[in-house]
């Protein structure tokens, strides 16, 4: 019935972002372990000054995270821009994750690709070129697939408006919860998880849980772990923490009825 009841799983997620994550794993009886591997921050720079405060140029902006979308209202309010001229842009959102934050500030999002990736948005993005400009709302460490898909066909700006941050400070917090806490199970949402945990786990403790099995939350996520050496990856069916819920559950599941 719980297929979770009592696995630890490891949330690398940011503070901010883990309580999704938690809720769906605490109501399959799972216990979640909350680790922040990454903090993030805005970027206030001149450069992000003068894109926002001509934002009427612009006909679409493309949101490739929720994180995107935060920084981007939170630099608008900083700059002054006004919530009139951000309504009056057409929103591309990557994902439904994306999108429910657009709604939250209430902006409606225009276009949406069915596979949740960057490519996919890019690819689906270029049926919607009508010679307006386009504005990528970026973090430091985003992939540029959605810029290189539509930048030849189109009027593509991009701006950086928040950073991605290794949380050096849990280091020695988060290795002894991985020694003291026996996990059934780890979760990477990002790449940038995956390089977090790698850079800031000690070498002879990554031996004991490089076996455990890594749910990934897409295909450039499950290629970074790969590359670490984890070699037992899963991919939810869904690109979304729910998504990765299932999949946990999926798995233990099927384990059980092997055991």
């Amino acid at each position: 019935m719980f297929p979770l009841k009592g696995k630890r799983i490891l949330v690398t997620r940011s503070a901010e972002q883990a309580a999704s994550f938690t809720n769906c794993i605490e109501q399959q009886s799972g216990i979640s372990v909350e680790i922040p591997l990454l903090y993030f921050k805005s970027v206030p720079s001149e450069e992000n000054r003068h894109i926002l405060r001509r934002l009427h140029s612009f006909k679409w902006i493309i949101f490739t995270s929720s994180n995107g979308v935060h920084f981007f209202m939170e630099l608008c309010e900083r700059y002054q821009v006004p919530l009139s001229i951000i309504k009056e842009r057409s929103m591309a959102a990557v994902g439904r994750k994306t999108a429910n934050t657009l709604a939250y500030y209430n902006l409606e999002t225009d276009f949406m690709p069915d596979t949740y990736t960057g490519e996919a948005l890019g690819e689906a993005f270029l049926n919607e070129r009508d010679n307006g400009a386009v504005l990528v709302v970026q973090g430091n460490l985003a992939r540029q697939k959605v810029v290189e898909t539509i930048q030849p066909y189109m009027d593509v700006e991009t701006a950086i408006m928040y950073e991605t941050c290794v949380n050096v400070k849990i280091k020695e917090d988060f290795n002894k919860a991985l020694q003291e806490n026996e996990m059934d199970a780890l979760t990477f949402t990002s790449p940038s998880t995956v390089k977090a945990f790698k850079q800031l786990i000690e070498p002879s403790l990554f031996e004991t849980v490089q076996s455990l099995p890594c749910i990934c939350i897409g295909p450039t996520t499950e290629k970074e772990a790969e590359q670490a050496g984890f070699p037992h990856r899963i991919i939810p069916n869904h690109q979304t923490v729910e998504g990765m819920c299932e999949a946990l559950g999926s798995y233990f599941r099927e384990k059980g009825n092997d055991d």
